[in-house]
């Protein structure tokens, strides 16, 4: 396929509009996180309880819907389906006020939201495989992490202040922070209005064929990365999910620190993943190659180290070390969106890059939803949030051993390397 070098505008715009889906998907999926105690104080639940309804549902929604939006990305595009998605995500926000009053209509508008994130979820290797040459995919797939964490970082930091604002009305809060889905549903109808430039047709090569899904399903490539980004699923959704009840709620539950101080200090785990998603993108590109294993195995080590470290008395005891330790824990479990999605685009052809993709992030969309259900089940059980967050290193642990066996699938020959524009990239 033609470079994309002779139409930077374009594909510009299109990371710009992809990555603020992004930002306002991770503001979704945590934007409940820092309100759950107000949340089931209102439906008449406990914590865990609250867990399951306002969070656990939207990720087995996701799933459902990364599932079905990768084969259509594939059939109609990814401008057409990321509209449609759009849609969906403002229409559950202003859902919220009006369905939220009982624990039956909240999870009818968390399910509404999650359909609604599939199809940004899913087009990152798409649109990175049709429009970035290879020397350039980490670095936008880098974008998109750094966007979800963006997003995490905005639902934490708005969620209890817009709370406050609206008198303690947490349903009114979501509706007044639908301007951030209505931004990014703006301008995904925007690009539908770009003229796309015209490029040659995909190689056979890039193409693809007939049956190509079903090799790839066959290639021990394919699982190993179902497991990689089912491990990250876990940990990201799980640790973002727990840790602020841990910080927020009184002894000798939590840490006693209020909703609105651990907002604040969960915005350190954001900012290392924007910083470290970025970073990665340019080191998977640049040093690396686009060789994604190293990348992923140190990322899950290092993700283990200190998830887990945050339980430990000397961390938490000190505020300094506490707000280093969280940085660093999102900043090495950014790592996996762009190694993944960057692996994607260099080792399968275009035609089935929607497929493989949603089927690797959609399944692993159910680890959300298990990770914070098992853990929400657990808190309630245990009435501790320690297992919960040491289960998330354990899960981490295993992302790194999966990863290590992460190679380039044989059934599609040589694809493109970013170093050269030709051959097969390392794995």
């Amino acid at each position: 396929m033609k470079s994309s070098g002779g139409y930077p505008a374009f594909r510009w715009f299109l990371l710009a509009t992809v990555t603020f889906g992004y930002v306002t998907c991770g503001m979704l999926i945590i934007l409940f996180a820092p309100v759950l105690g107000e949340v089931a104080g209102s439906l008449g639940l406990d914590v865990g309880q609250a867990t399951l309804a306002a969070m656990a549902t939207y990720y087995f929604s996701s799933a459902v819907s990364v599932l079905v939006s990768g084969p259509l990305i594939d059939r109609f595009g990814a401008r057409v389906t990321i509209v449609t998605g759009g849609v969906l995500l403002v229409a559950g926000c202003l859902l919220v006020p009006v369905l939220g009053k009982t624990v039956a209509g909240l999870v009818l508008t968390r399910v509404v939201m999650g359909l609604g994130s599939g199809p940004i979820s899913a087009c990152v290797p798409a649109v990175a495989a049709r429009w970035f040459p290879p020397q350039e995919r980490g670095i936008f797939s880098g974008a998109q992490g750094s966007g979800m964490a963006l997003g995490v970082a905005l639902g934490f930091g708005a969620m209890p202040p817009v709370v406050q604002a609206n008198g303690g009305d947490w349903r009114a809060a979501v509706a007044w922070l639908a301007v951030v889905p209505a931004i990014s549903l703006v301008l995904c109808v925007a690009t539908l209005f770009v003229k796309e430039p015209t490029v040659s047709a995909p190689s056979a090569e890039e193409a693809g064929g007939a049956g190509d899904f079903g090799r790839a399903l066959r290639e021990p490539a394919f699982w190993v990365g179902v497991l990689g980004m089912f491990a990250f699923v876990w940990i990201m959704n799980a640790f973002n999910q727990q840790t602020p009840g841990y910080l927020a709620v009184p002894a000798p539950l939590g840490l006693g620190l209020g909703a609105m101080a651990a907002g604040q200090k969960m915005i350190a785990v954001q900012i290392g993943m924007i910083l470290g998603a970025i970073g990665s993108g340019i080191f998977l590109d640049k040093v690396l190659k686009g060789n994604a294993r190293p990348l992923l195995v140190a990322g899950f080590l290092l993700s283990a180290v200190f998830m887990s470290a945050v339980r430990l008395p000397f961390v938490h005891d000190s505020a300094a070390l506490l707000g280093v330790t969280l940085f660093l824990c999102g900043f090495f479990e950014s790592f996996t969106i762009p190694a993944l999605s960057v692996f994607i685009s260099l080792h399968y052809p275009q035609s089935i890059m929607g497929k493989v993709f949603a089927v690797s992030f959609g399944v692993s969309l159910f680890a959300g939803a298990i990770g914070v259900g098992l853990g929400g089940a657990i808190l309630h059980a245990t009435e501790s949030y320690h297992l919960p967050i040491l289960l998330v290193g354990v899960v981490a642990v295993l992302g790194a051993v999966a990863c290590t066996f992460l190679k380039a699938p044989k059934a599609f020959g040589a694809r493109v390397a970013p170093e050269t524009g030709s051959g097969r990239a390392t794995a």
